[in-house]
């Protein structure tokens, strides 16, 4: 019986670290998206004033 607690325990916790790994994951995804946008905004501006 014990054994078995610590065992749901252990996965509660294994799973919580999951759905942390999967946010951060997430996280990253879109921070990397938004700088990759930002980066081509930056470029396509660059382009544009060069232009002139």
């Amino acid at each position: 019986m014990i054994i078995n607690l610590f065992v749901i325990r252990l996965c509660s916790k294994v799973s919580f670290c999951f759905v942390l790994w999967d946010r951060l994951i997430y996280l990253l995804y879109c921070f990397f998206k938004l700088s990759s946008e930002f980066v081509h905004i930056r470029k396509t501006t660059l382009i544009t004033y060069s232009d002139f």
